[in-house]
């Protein structure tokens, strides 16, 4: 197993900025579930196909998943970000290049939960206002958009840590 070396980085203002949205974002997701759960019908969409067809529907309840979700995906992410040093990189890290790579790693990270809060939100909103429009579905483009969105900043930062190993 490959060691890096342990070295304290203090986070940047943007990541501090990224976690902040993130937990707004889960915050602000709950209140507005909480302001509509009443007016839901017994029962909404809880699948989708790729053509963005309902192909299931279940009790309201399961409308509080996607936040469960999303806390049990963040949290853990945010904890890991103050060990940096523990990542998996795809270059040999040193000490000359740590802070750079442990600092582009952890952005990763906490923009990557960022991402994960806007894609649970917008597949919120869409099954809220599919449960509330059944005659009118919400397109699934947006989700589309981010899913592709997710994968794009994934190989950016894939390729901004490799450039590292090139200084």
């Amino acid at each position: 197993m490959q060691t890096n070396p342990i070295i304290k980085v203090p986070p940047t203002r943007l990541e501090v900025i990224m976690h902040i949205l993130t937990y707004f974002g889960i915050i602000v997701m709950c209140i507005y579930i909480g302001t509509q759960y009443s007016k839901l019908p017994a029962e909404i969409p809880a699948h989708y196909n790729f053509s963005g067809e309902i192909t299931r529907m279940d009790s309201k309840i399961v409308v509080w998943i996607l936040p469960v979700i999303s806390v049990l995906i963040i949290v853990p992410i945010s904890f890991i970000c103050k060990v940096p040093y523990m990542f998996n990189y795809p270059l040999k890290v040193t000490e000359k290049n740590a802070v750079k790579v442990y600092k582009d790693g952890r952005l990763m990270m906490a923009s990557m939960n960022v991402l994960i809060v806007i894609l649970f939100s917008v597949l919120e909103l869409n099954i809220i206002y599919d449960a509330n429009n059944p005659d009118n579905q919400m397109s699934n483009l947006w989700i589309n958009i981010l899913l592709i969105s997710i994968f794009i900043h994934l190989f950016y930062f894939i390729i901004r840590l490799r450039r590292h190993k090139l200084e």
